[in-house]
Order: C-alpha cells, then structure tokens, then sequence
C-alpha cells in the first residue's frame, strides 16, 4: 500500500476527498502532520492546550490529530472521546467541562 504521509490518521479516500473542499494550503497543513507522539515531559498545561485546540477544532481535520496525540501521552485509554461523551460517573459540573475539567479528570 502507498504510504501518503507519515501521519496514520488519514486514509487515501479522506486525501481523494479533502482537496475538494479546502485550500491547497490547508490541504498541505493536514498532510504535513507527523505521528502523534509520546513525550516524557508533557505537562499538564500542555495536555490543556492540546485539548484545547482538539476542542476548537472539531469540525477540522486536525481533530483527529489532535486526539491521538493527547490519547499518546495520557494513560485513559480513548481519552479524547470525553470531548464528545462523558461517563456516568463525571463529577456534576454547571454545563459541559472545558479542557482543563477534562485533563484533571484523566490524570486523576
């Protein structure tokens, strides 16, 4: 199989698919992402941020990597689906949780 990027999270369709509906520029944006990556380092803050911007962004195609690098340094595993669907035991909060409810809640 023709390996299109080095980034896993986009089959040959979605790319078929993709320069149809955006700018080549984003189109080369979405291509160029590498592999989600584990880092020894990653802080809390950085686990917030990524959230954060897989949250703004959920109709982008960088959703998805967005995802998985926040699912590759936490160790819930799917814990990028909380941006969509909360357990049953989720501590009662006012209104759906931000970035920083969702992190503290995964590293707890």
């Amino acid at each position: 199989m023709l390996k299109l990027t080095k980034c896993d999270l986009y089959d040959r369709e979605f790319f078929c698919n993709l320069y149809k509906s955006t700018s080549i520029e984003d189109f080369v944006e979405v291509a160029a992402y590498p592999l989600a990556q584990t880092f020894s380092n990653i802080t809390r803050d950085d686990l917030v941020e990524i959230l954060q911007l897989a949250m703004n962004n959920v109709v982008d195609p960088s959703l998805k990597y967005y995802m998985a690098l926040f699912d590759a340094n936490v160790t819930m595993p799917g814990a990028s689906n909380l941006i969509f669907h909360l357990p049953e035991d989720w501590p009662d909060v006012d209104g759906y949780p931000g970035a920083e409810e969702i992190v503290d809640y995964v590293l707890s």
